[in-house]
């Protein structure tokens, strides 16, 4: 299981450089037609994987933070809540934004408004899915090897 959620780290690390690389160097070479559309139309399918993953990743410590914890207030508890609901205010405005970007016929159908909300979410989507990328990574990487430990 360690495995598979340790592959489920790395793809959503990658996801969140990739996004961000585009997000910096797109404006570069949007001159070119369609290259920057293409590239965002092959990465919003990453993104919508990654976004899903994470919700369904701090959903489950939301859930694991809220039932070994009681009632009481501490800070584990704070951040999967806050980390739960961001997920899913990216996820609502992710998907609503790409499913309006996948109907639109030409580049230019989107509004102001949505164009900012895409810049938004391209920032908010890095850096919760590369948090949850490390996080996941660190929870199933192996232990670390104490003093005593020797190498083979």
């Amino acid at each position: 299981m360690d495995v598979l959620r340790m592959l489920l780290a790395l793809v959503l690390m990658f996801c969140a450089i990739a996004v961000s690389l585009q997000f910096v160097l797109g404006p570069l070479y949007s001159d070119i037609g369609q290259a920057e559309l293409a590239v965002w139309y092959y990465l919003d399918m990453l993104m919508a994987f990654s976004i899903v993953a994470t919700l369904l990743a701090q959903l489950q410590r939301k859930r694991a933070a809220d039932r070994t914890r009681g009632d009481s207030l501490n800070r584990e508890r704070l951040e999967a809540n806050v980390m739960f609901f961001l997920s899913l205010l990216v996820a609502l405005w992710f998907f609503r934004n790409w499913f309006d970007f996948l109907s639109s016929n030409h580049i230019g159908d989107q509004s102001v408004a949505t164009l900012v909300i895409w810049y938004i979410l391209d920032t908010l989507l890095v850096i919760l899915v590369g948090l949850t990328g490390v996080r996941l990574w660190r929870a199933s990487a192996p232990a670390a090897a104490g003093p005593g430990a020797t190498r083979g």
